[in-house]
């Protein structure tokens, strides 16, 4: 679709959990407001499987980056393989907690309450892979130790971008230095009503673009939603 507005399809406030294999190396956390940009951050602890006597310290953290900054949604990397699913139950568990205990607070005070986010895995190898790739324009000094938390969370918010990337075939020389243009590698790892919700935002954009009327336009995408759907 064409690029003649802002169309950056922000997807609410995501924190993403950047865990780390290495002992050597932390695994931190990045929170990310609708329009990309960093509004927290935080060491989770060290690297590599989170151990029973530091998991309440691991989940606490989470927690206050959840509690502070109205969470849409939680990303994390499968960089612990199979520890990644009961990492991700905690988290789900420990959050639904949190969020109980504060619409308790809320119903007291009249104020706004937490929603409980999904806690979404993405495939470390693609993570890995498409952060290879990235460069340095994002990250300020202060936020190198987050960045592999900040990239997850920015393509993670924007799940129909393409990614053009240079293709070599190593069997055959004529097949090299290709530019392909790739879907987002993190379509796949994103919730189908997250994702509707961005192509339904990027088709009102268009149109608005064109000219049409935001009501007229959200009108026309209602009754074109049972087609959508089927598909």
């Amino acid at each position: 679709m064409g690029r003649g507005c802002d169309t950056q399809n922000r997807l609410g406030t995501v924190l993403a959990l950047a865990l780390s294999s290495e002992r050597s190396a932390s695994s931190t956390a990045a929170v990310l407001n609708e329009n990309g940009v960093v509004i927290d951050h935080a060491i989770l602890g060290q690297g590599g499987p989170v151990s029973k006597a530091d998991m309440e310290g691991f989940l606490d953290n989470v927690s206050k980056l959840f509690e502070n900054n109205q969470v849409d949604v939680v990303v994390m990397n499968g960089a612990l393989l199979g520890q990644t699913r009961q990492l991700q139950k905690n988290i789900s568990e420990r959050l639904a907690s949190v969020a109980v205990g504060a619409a308790r607070r809320c119903d007291a005070q009249n104020e706004k309450q937490l929603e409980v986010p999904e806690v979404v895995i993405i495939d470390d190898a693609v993570a890995q892979l498409r952060f290879a790739r990235d460069n340095d324009v994002y990250y300020p000094h202060a936020l190198q130790k987050f960045k592999l938390a900040v990239y997850c969370a920015r393509f993670f918010q924007n799940p129909l971008s393409e990614v053009a990337a240079l293709y070599n075939n190593p069997l055959d020389p004529d097949d090299c230095d290709l530019l392909r243009l790739e879907l987002n590698p993190y379509q796949s790892a994103v919730p189908p009503s997250i994702l509707r919700r961005a192509l339904v935002m990027e088709i009102c954009n268009e149109l608005v673009c064109a000219g049409l009327v935001l009501q007229d336009a959200m009108a026309y995408l209602d009754g074109y939603g049972g087609g959508a759907g089927a598909a």
